[in-house]
């Protein structure tokens, strides 16, 4: 699933980020925009980890900020590898890491988009530094997207007290509750990495509709509409691949993103009509938290749409009720 995530996470930014990126229509304009956009995603992202990371009593420096990345991969590639990450050094306030393969650079290195690759991992990881500590600081030194055989990321802050000094209690209690609750451990991981989907979304379009008005918000929706039909030929390639038969049910089962883990849905099917009553979305959470509910409406909009249409040809799909409208839920109908 985190792998699936980050597929998904490439895609999103690939698809709204390309048409923008293209100097004869934009300019410069276009990029400064993107830009902007990454580096309010970083800062938010940032802030949340410190957030997080104070309430589970978690010394704030930058080895909580790579031991404790807000996404289930740090959770796996210590499962996997036992460490950070396959050679990596980690202190408080000096951590080297270095590691490949990379699933968003694959999504980049397949489209060509490498070099606008770069700009998202720069940008973000610069910002979401300074958002956890205004003293932190990362250098990118290798990197995947310029042709380098890896990442590496140095990150580094002043020293703050003696490092026997700091309080390591509360990666203790993560610890145990990773060992006595590895599934709702991951599940929160999950949650967490699927916020930062959302707060991506609000974060770029919201930078791009400020800067280019309705231009941009039709440029939004034909990139959200490009990117359902993108997510549309993996669910079927993921069923095609398991045997499944292409239901309602299998496909949302076949989403990238964790419906069936983290929204709360209740299903109905009558008449041929599959309906689902969303009740909780972290999405939307997140879009309500920012007041960014016009830019959850237009993702929800385009997207599902967009997605079920490009599933089946005689698939007809409305979102007849949506929390970003101001409907205490999100209902979805559609049959195949």
């Amino acid at each position: 699933m985190d792998e699936a995530w980050r597929i998904f996470c490439g895609y999103y930014y690939m698809y709204l980020a390309r048409p923008f990126l293209e100097r004869k229509k934009f300019g410069m304009d276009g990029e400064v925009a993107i830009r902007r956009g990454l580096r309010a995603y970083g800062n938010i992202r940032g802030k949340w980890m410190r957030k997080w990371h104070t309430e589970e009593g978690l010394p704030i420096d930058v080895e909580s900020i790579v031991r404790q990345w807000d996404s289930s991969s740090v959770i796996l590639l210590e499962k996997q590898h036992g460490s950070i990450s396959r050679e990596s050094e980690c202190k408080p306030y000096h951590v080297y890491e270095k590691f490949a393969p990379c699933s968003i650079h694959d999504v980049w290195k397949e489209e060509g988009f490498e070099r606008e690759g770069y700009m998202y991992c720069d940008e973000l990881h610069q910002e979401l530094a300074m958002g956890y500590h205004p003293n932190a600081s990362v250098e990118i030194h290798q990197n995947l997207n310029k042709g380098d055989p890896y990442c590496d990321f140095t990150w580094t802050m002043p020293r703050e007290s003696p490092e026997e000094e700091i309080d390591r209690s509360g990666y203790e209690k993560m610890q145990r509750r990773m060992r006595e609750e590895p599934e709702q451990e991951l599940l929160g991981s999950l949650k967490r990495q699927t916020r930062c989907d959302a707060l991506l979304h609000s974060c770029l379009a919201d930078s791009l509709i400020r800067q280019f008005g309705d231009r941009g918000e039709k440029l939004v929706r034909k990139a959200l509409r490009e990117l359902g039909s993108k997510e549309a030929e993996r669910v079927k390639d993921k069923l095609k691949n398991a045997g499944k038969k292409l239901t309602p049910r299998n496909v949302l089962e076949g989403f990238d993103l964790a419906y069936g883990l983290l929204w709360k849905v209740n299903v109905d099917v009558s008449d041929g009509v599959y309906k689902a009553d969303v009740e909780y979305c972290p999405f939307a959470e997140v879009w309500k938290e920012l007041n960014h509910e016009k830019l959850g409406l237009i993702y929800c909009e385009e997207m599902y749409g967009a997605t079920f249409r490009h599933l089946a040809k005689a698939a007809n799909a409305r979102v007849t009720k949506c929390m970003m409208s101001g409907d205490s839920k999100c209902r979805l109908e559609f049959k195949m």
